[in-house]
């Protein structure tokens, strides 16, 4: 499968925010500048058939930004995120943007990425080893910083939280 044809399903990801609304959700997502930026920039890495120019002018409009993900579809030839109607229906989109959507949702969401962008940073240090590179103090540090810093027991925490208490404690 090409690479850009690995999709997630962005509907679940803005459920998570407003269940009852997630086209809105995506909607406010795509009309931000900083994320038709970063489409642009992905779809440039991996469409050769974007269209710049429609790019350009929709990037310097005057007034407020209004982007739906079928807009941004048609008026780019985008291939990064797709849209369905129907019974199957939803916004799709390559896991590289889904992830840059779920840090948009949510902090958790976004400080995990960078944990684990940051781990797998020193994981691929430690797995060349070559020109003795483990005797390197920086290296060191890295490892002892990148293992320090995760702090496994609280994300642990924050997603097994017994909601029974909440709801005991709110009825006395």
């Amino acid at each position: 499968m090409p690479r850009h044809q690995v999709l997630s399903q962005t509907t679940d990801i803005a459920k998570t925010k407003n269940s009852l609304e997630s086209r809105v959700v995506i909607s406010n997502w795509l009309s931000s500048y900083s994320t038709i930026d970063f489409l642009a920039l992905w779809e440039s890495l991996y469409n050769p058939n974007l269209n710049r120019m429609e790019f350009h002018t929709v990037r310097n409009e005057s007034g407020r930004l209004v982007m739906t993900p079928t807009r941004w579809i048609e008026k780019m030839n985008a291939i990064g995120i797709t849209s369905k109607a129907g019974k199957y229906g939803g916004t799709y989109a390559h896991v590289d943007i889904a992830f840059e959507f779920a840090s948009y949702i949510g902090k958790v969401m976004k400080y995990l990425l960078m944990l684990l962008f940051l781990t797998g940073f020193v994981l691929i240090f430690a797995a060349f080893r070559y020109d003795g590179i483990l005797e390197n103090n920086m290296v060191k540090g890295m490892i002892l910083i990148a293992v320090s810093a995760v702090p496994f027991k609280a994300f642990v925490d924050m997603f097994n939280t017994d909601d029974t208490e909440d709801s005991e404690s709110s009825e006395n």
